[in-house]
């Protein structure tokens, strides 16, 4: 990974939004976890990362006694043969034994054109199905758990570790490129709060298989929608600089793909943070809606992927096996429970209105309407709400067919085990 901007060689121009003037006055950096934010430097640039012929024809004329080539027959007569005895009219019982007994075929059928057996899904190649039964099934801790419950917490991806996550207090994106920096095949970023992070692990990958340019820009408990946020019950304005200077950034970048993530949390608030009586679903649909437009007003050509809202460990995840690693059934949760279903389909229905691609990753982590805290012998939670990385990298299969199957091309998809 080299530095974005020494990469682009160009300076952070155009109009900022409104709130941008008052925030850019943060100064600071800061590298956090899904949980705690540290403040550091955010305009330090790091570097990281040096695909026969019908049977009924001419043939068969006379074969049933009507056709000219029956002995004796004019085309006008009962067709009966002339060698017959004397009262015999071939259909009685005086018909002799060695009368040759014609019938008509059936008709031939073309044999049907052979189909190529069809591609096996991702899903398939994974065997995800089974294992998510199985992992429902489970009632005792796999052994060789990843990450362990009791460290889950420790478990961060490279976009933590590599200070690429902006802080609470800062309003400028970090300065970091992954994959192919010089001439990548494609320039795709990551655009959102942790939970946008949270699929870094996957990218990073198809970044560095694809020769693709990876650009992460995600910030503490700020979304990539549209809208208000507030942060602890006061409006936070650093989220919405920084928002201004990430679009300012792909305006630069123009990249082939953008993909959006963030958490269902965020609560309905006008302009100056007070809360407002609109439906959270509808506050996210249309700050999602907005965020898309504005995309393609800065990157016209822009894709855009949309990863629904996943499912939240409710019933407490990490924490909850820890405390009980031989019931660990009662560490899953129900998938209406924990999915928000009214804001997951408002954001699905945005991206079909909007010409974006819609990732449903709740599909990937729950079986008939029960999300096990365990798939596997991957941990799914880490941190709250948060999906450990080893999970996300698990996923990259499928999360790689979903992303690409209406894009450019077709997915790779590797065997990998399924459990």
């Amino acid at each position: 990974m080299v530095g974005l901007l020494a990469v682009l060689a160009v300076p952070l121009a155009g109009d900022r939004w409104p709130e941008q003037q008052a925030a850019e006055a943060v100064e600071g950096s800061s590298t956090t976890g899904p949980e705690q934010a540290e403040d550091t430097d955010g305009d330090d640039a790091t570097s990281h990362d040096a695909a026969d012929e019908d049977a009924t024809g001419d043939d068969a004329a006379g074969r049933d006694g009507t056709g000219d080539d029956a002995a004796g027959g004019d085309g006008t007569d009962d067709g009966t043969p002339s060698d017959l005895p004397a009262g015999g009219d071939g259909t009685d019982d005086d018909t002799p034994s060695d009368l040759p007994a014609f019938a008509i075929p059936p008709e031939r059928v073309p044999p049907a054109t052979a189909q190529p057996p069809a591609e096996p899904t991702a899903a398939e190649v994974m065997g995800l199905a089974d294992v998510l039964a199985e992992s429902v099934a489970a009632t005792t801790l796999p052994a060789a758990i990843d990450p362990p419950p009791a460290t889950a917490g420790d478990a961060l991806s490279q976009v933590y570790t590599d200070d690429c996550f902006t802080g609470f207090h800062v309003a400028k994106p970090a300065d970091c490129v992954y994959g192919a920096v010089d001439a990548p095949e494609r320039t795709v970023v990551l655009f959102g709060d942790s939970h946008a992070a949270h699929w870094f692990p996957p990218l990073h990958d198809l970044a560095v298989d694809r020769d693709w340019r990876l650009v992460p820009y995600v910030k503490a408990s700020c979304p990539s929608l549209h809208m208000p946020v507030v942060r602890d019950g006061d409006f936070y304005p650093s989220c919405t600089a920084w928002r201004g200077y990430a679009l300012d950034r792909i305006a630069q970048l123009q990249p082939d793909l953008v993909v959006l993530s963030s958490v269902r949390d965020y609560e309905p608030v006008d302009r100056d943070g007070q809360a407002i009586d609109v439906p959270r679903a509808d506050f996210h649909a249309r700050g999602l809606a907005r965020m898309i437009e504005r995309l393609r007003e800065v990157a016209p050509e822009v894709e855009v992927a949309v990863i629904g809202t996943t499912p939240h460990a409710v019933a407490g995840g990490a924490t909850c096996l820890a405390k009980a690693p031989e019931s660990i059934a009662t560490c899953a949760s129900s998938r209406d429970d924990a999915l928000a279903v009214d804001l997951h389909d408002a954001q699905r229905e945005v991206a079909a209105r909007s010409g974006a691609v819609f990732i449903d990753a709740s599909t990937w982590m729950c079986h008939e309407g029960t999300c096990p805290a365990v798939i596997g012998d991957k941990l799914v939670h880490n941190v709250g709400s948060h999906l450990a990385p080893s999970f996300t990298r698990w996923l990259r299969p499928v999360f790689e067919e979903a992303l690409l199957r209406d894009l450019w091309v077709p997915p790779t998809l590797p065997v990998v085990p399924a459990r």
